[in-house]
């Protein structure tokens, strides 16, 4: 039997809309591990964004972070990429955000820090049990590894910022309110590929799933790309095959047996 690499979107895919793997989901994932095949979950989320997920992170081999900008072997914790925004051009964003008062997100591993605290952002810190920084000045922020940015309630005034300016820096919505901010050239195909890559893994052995914008980019490279049932109309018009099954109904579960389980796999 040939390896598989299968990719999860984590939120609106692989989890509940709780943040939780269902118990069906987390047996089909022990089952498609003991066949040999390889897990990832693939997600917009920051190294401080998976602490809500708990341990449920373990039923993955491995975690593609920042939209794949980073990659993580979760037997050992060791990072295998980890594409980093250029100092110069985080100052010119954060510059402007501060100027304007537009809430960002500055993210890198577990450090987090924020320029205002907002009801929404106080909810978060509360969920998370991590205080982030509070910066008012270029001079309060750390910029040795900046991973990514996040901007939730002024994303239409910060993507059109970036339209206009000419920095190496993209951004993609991860869901309705969110949009998230990465080195150009970061985006969830490419950190899936890099892990194929360094797993000598052919393209079509990758199966990825999605539910949102940021997911179809791989969805349309990989070897076959599923939409979940709740995903948006044009990611399941991107897909090779859309669930029967949404996320709060272990999709998970239908797509391992499907593609993984099968004999034919």
């Amino acid at each position: 039997m040939d390896r598989k690499i299968l990719a999860l979107d984590l939120d609106g895919t692989a989890v509940d809309d709780s943040g939780k793997l269902g118990s069906l989901s987390k047996q089909a994932l022990i089952a498609a591990r003991q066949k040999g095949h390889i897990l990832c979950f693939v997600t917009g989320r920051r190294d401080v964004d998976m602490v809500p997920l708990g341990e449920d992170d373990r039923f993955a081999d491995y975690l593609i972070l920042n939209n794949g900008g980073k990659i993580i072997s979760t037997a050992d914790g060791r990072i295998l990429k980890n594409e980093l925004v250029d100092k110069e051009e985080a100052k010119i964003l954060i510059s402007y955000c501060l100027q304007k008062d537009y809430l960002l997100y500055i993210l890198s591993g577990m450090y987090w820090a924020i320029n205002k605290i907002t009801p929404r952002t106080q909810s978060y810190i509360e969920e998370l049990g991590i205080q982030p920084d509070l910066y008012h000045s270029l001079a309060d922020v750390e910029y040795d590894r900046i991973e990514g940015f996040t901007v939730t309630s002024d994303g239409k005034e910060v993507s059109a910022f970036l339209d206009r300016a000419d920095l190496n820096l993209e951004y993609v919505a991860s869901e309705p309110t969110c949009i998230d901010i990465m080195k150009k050239g970061v985006n969830k195909w490419n950190g899936l590929k890099a892990l194929a890559d360094s797993l000598a893994i052919p393209v079509a052995q990758t199966i990825a799933v999605g539910n949102y914008d940021n997911d179809i980019d791989m969805l349309t490279h990989a070897g076959i790309g599923i939409a979940v049932q709740n995903a948006l109309p044009d990611v399941k018009a991107a897909a090779d095959y859309v669930t029967l099954k949404d996320n709060n109904h272990d999709a998970v579960a239908e797509i391992v047996e499907k593609f993984m389980i099968s004999p034919s796999s």
